[in-house]
């Protein structure tokens, strides 16, 4: 793309992303595997409206596992995010000058998204005191409109971003990324992002991230998917009611 083409504005769509490699290809970025790695924060939080919209009234211990699993999630965006801003849209102002509005565009969006984050921790302080419809639905709507700031993000950074991700760092700048992804998450975290994003990976996805990362990908699939389906069934489920046993009596 060149430097004199017409750029997108903060707030318009980019009308020509450049093309960008899909596959795994050796000495070029794989960046692809944003967009895999994307679909944990657009699952981990799409599934939670409907499931806080479920949760039986009084149900505190179904209502906590939903907390844990939205801290979860949220922790691990807000750091994906914090070094997007801090290394990504810095080094493509830097490389690609035209092209600066776009990694501007980035920062807006993800200040946006922090907006939505931030307004949520106390309707869920409420909700996990009281867990009803009269304190589920607002915290509900509250993560719809997360849900949707967020998707909307990352539908421009995967059209708009990653090719040029691909084109102006190196695979050293770019690995550096998931190595600290990888470090700064807890292991259980990541066995359970790695289950989340297995069973949504395409055949071509598990052949080039099995060609990218042989051990992590044979740990995912003997590891991380039992262990997700155990955590799923846990979160999607409500507390079984435990039954009153008849006192016994004594003779």
């Amino acid at each position: 793309m060149s430097a004199d083409a017409e750029r997108p504005t903060p707030d318009e769509p980019a009308a020509d992303p450049l093309p960008m490699i899909q596959r795994y290809t050796p000495g070029v970025p794989y960046v692809h595997g944003m967009t895999i790695s994307h679909r944990i924060f657009r699952t981990g939080l799409g599934v939670l409206p409907a499931l806080v919209r479920s949760v039986r009234p009084g149900d505190r211990d179904h209502a906590r596992r939903l907390r844990r699993h939205y801290d979860m999630v949220s922790s691990s965006l807000d750091r994906h995010h914090g070094y997007e801003d801090e290394h990504i849209w810095p080094t493509i102002v830097e490389r690609a000058p035209a092209d600066a509005a776009l990694a501007h565009r980035m920062e807006t969006q993800h200040a946006r998204v922090a907006q939505h984050l931030a307004a949520l921790p106390t309707a869920w302080d409420a909700f996990q005191d009281d867990p009803q419809p009269a304190t589920g639905e607002p915290l509900a709507d509250r993560l719809d409109a997360l849900c949707a700031a967020l998707n909307e993000h990352l539908d421009d950074e995967e059209q708009h971003l990653l090719p040029l991700l691909q084109r102006y760092l190196s695979v050293e700048e770019w690995n550096a990324f998931s190595t600290y992804a990888t470090k700064a998450t807890r292991p259980y975290h990541l066995l359970l992002e790695g289950g989340m994003i297995y069973r949504q990976m395409s055949p071509e996805e598990m052949a080039d991230m099995t060609r990218l990362e042989p051990a992590a990908m044979w740990g995912i699939k003997l590891v991380s998917r039992p262990v997700y389906r155990r955590y799923e069934r846990r979160l999607t489920t409500p507390t079984r009611r435990r039954s009153r046993r008849p006192a016994l009596s004594r003779h």
